[in-house]
């Protein structure tokens, strides 16, 4: 059985994910070869990258559409849940390094 292969257009190489995520891979590659940075400053920089996508889904879940004004009060609940789990994921990452 063959590995699929995945094949990227011209067009895919211009869409915004994508330069975005080029973008910020290419900053530490270039930190790493022009400035000097270290293994830890490397990877506290991706830790750091772990606290904005953290914050980035709550906001998704505070202002995400609901199909009835109840669900409001479970996203009460769901917040700190996430808030936790994910708070001790990221803990568990910054412990280590």
């Amino acid at each position: 059985m063959k590995a699929h292969q995945i094949k990227l257009s011209k067009k895919d190489w211009l869409d915004m994910p994508v330069i975005a995520l080029l973008a910020a891979n290419a900053i530490p590659l270039f930190g790493v070869l022009f400035l000097d940075w270290d293994a830890f400053f490397i990877v506290l920089l991706y830790w750091s990258e772990n606290l904005v996508i953290g914050f980035y889904t709550i906001l998704k879940i505070v202002f995400s559409a609901v199909s009835h004004p109840a669900v409001h009060l479970g996203k009460l609940i769901l917040i700190p849940f996430f808030i936790i789990h994910y708070g001790g994921f990221t803990a568990g990452h910054g412990l280590f390094y």
